[in-house]
């Protein structure tokens, strides 16, 4: 406000002598090689597939089904034990 040296982006009005115009600006967002179309189908397959290979073949080999679950069930004992110790410890501690 009362600056009119300030110009260029974000502002609104353009600095004298650039060379840059919108369609210039536009076209240098539209040729981003990383994010296209094909992009996002390889990776919603990719997805499908990695989804289907790890869920299919829980659902096709039960006892892989029964070994995962039970090393997610001895997970769960074992972050909860480590858990329940360490509360102990904090609590003696505290009451000293």
């Amino acid at each position: 406000m009362g600056n009119l040296g300030l110009c260029g982006p974000p502002l609104s009005p353009n600095c004298p002598g650039d060379a840059t115009t919108e369609d210039d600006h536009n076209r240098e967002h539209e040729n981003d090689g990383l994010i296209s179309l094909g992009f996002f189908i390889s990776t919603v397959l990719g997805f499908i597939t990695g989804f289907w290979i790890v869920c299919g073949s829980l659902l096709l080999k039960s006892s892989w089904r029964y070994a995962y679950f039970k090393f997610l069930d001895n997970a769960k004992d074992w972050i909860y034990v480590k858990a329940a110790v360490y509360k102990a410890k904090m609590q003696r501690r505290l009451q000293r």
